[in-house]
């Protein structure tokens, strides 16, 4: 704009010069009794290119120099028409080059100010509107060498900025400052508020980074006082999960993965530990074990894969008698090798391997029964013969 605004003085210049030349008297005046500076050729008057004109100085640096030490004005008017856009006041900048090419650039007043190239409008410019670029047929751009936003220190307070934008709802005043890669907004920022349309980012295969400059993953979110991720659907009979990652000040404990229905944390549904253990109804989940659940577990089917007791049917297993047993129970109040009620309430038991020793149980018990069965065929043979 500043190339613009000394040619546009300059071209203020040369119509001003013509207009004080239409005088009369000043047409014919003579400086020192020496050459006029003011010519004429066909009825058209004009000056000599090296001539510089002053109007409030005695020494212009420029073909046409004004000064004043109060406002000061140059106007161009058009008179008629029935509305603002029925004629035009304008300036003109031509720069004609040695071979006869030139271009055009007008400053103009047709009911709105317009800054046009060759005749075609470039910038457009209402009480309450302003417009950049011709049609989204006939593109421009707008380049912008601006300030980095900056913030004050200690404070929330932003400012500078290449472009700054205010806007202002009801009594609260929106402010947006922007540079070349930071967007700041001194209220909350809204992104399709009003409109359902998509909201693309780092579609190009960027990565998006919330609070943090961490950037291994495609979205990136940072908090330290709450969840990180929120999904919420509003239809009928829809609600909320939370998702986050934890430290040490919160309630489930620090370095947990935690899906919860609520934000306290102690109501976690689900809790992934350091130890990559599992927890579903407690925020603690036992490291010792890949899955730990406070309450009851239905399922359709439960695959265990642990060792097997085929071994009480080998030969050299030692079945323990019978006697033996009694006064283990009787000592006990629990068969040999199955954990007493006290344990499984204090450790739990392991169904793997319970099923296990329920199976032992049971071939022990099938090899006790094929004992009696041979003692009661016995003991019949022997009734049998002493009978006869």
């Amino acid at each position: 704009m500043k190339k613009i605004n000394s040619n546009f003085v300059a071209l203020f210049c040369a119509l001003s010069l013509f207009f004080m030349a239409s005088t009369q008297g000043q047409a014919q005046g003579l400086v020192g009794n020496s050459t006029p500076q003011w010519l004429q050729n066909n009825g058209n008057v004009y000056v000599a290119p090296t001539v510089k004109v002053g109007i409030g100085t005695s020494t212009p640096a420029r073909n046409l120099d004004i000064a004043n030490t109060s406002s000061t004005y140059l106007r161009l008017s058009s008179s008629g028409g029935a509305q603002a856009g029925s004629q035009t006041a304008g300036i003109e900048l031509r720069r004609v080059l040695s071979n006869g090419s030139n271009t055009t650039w007008s400053l103009t007043n047709e009911g709105e100010f317009k800054i046009n190239n060759n005749g075609v409008g470039i910038f457009s410019l209402h009480p309450g509107l302003a417009r950049i670029g011709v049609s989204l047929n006939n593109p421009t751009q707008l380049v912008v060498n601006g300030a980095n936003v900056e913030k004050i220190e200690g404070t929330n307070t932003i400012y500078q900025g290449g472009i700054r934008l205010y806007s202002k709802l009801g009594s609260t005043t929106h402010g947006l400052h922007m540079d070349g890669n930071q967007i700041e907004s001194e209220t909350a920022l809204y992104l399709n508020h009003a409109l359902p349309s998509d909201i693309l980012l780092a579609n190009g295969g960027g990565k998006v980074k919330v609070n943090t400059t961490d950037g291994e993953s495609r979205l990136n979110i940072a908090s330290n006082s709450d969840m990180q991720l929120k999904l919420i659907n509003t239809g009928t009979g829809g609600g909320s999960w939370r998702i986050g990652a934890s430290n040490n000040n919160w309630v489930a404990g620090g370095g947990k993965f935690i899906i919860s229905k609520s934000s306290n944390t102690a109501d976690a549904a689900l809790v992934i530990n350091s130890n990559n253990s599992v927890g579903i109804g407690t925020t603690t989940p036992n490291s010792a074990y890949r899955l730990s659940v406070n309450g009851k577990i239905r399922a359709k089917e439960i695959i265990v894969e642990t060792g097997w007791a085929d071994f009480v049917f080998e030969k050299d297993y030692v079945l323990r008698p019978l006697e033996e047993v009694e006064a283990y129970i009787q000592a006990n109040k629990h068969l040999p090798d199955v954990p007493s009620a006290k344990i499984v309430e204090a450790n739990g038991v392991s169904v793997g391997e319970m099923e296990a020793t329920l199976l032992r149980k049971v071939e022990e018990l099938t090899l006790y029964l094929i004992a009696l069965k041979k003692e009661n065929a016995a003991l019949a043979e022997r009734i049998h013969q002493l009978e006869n």
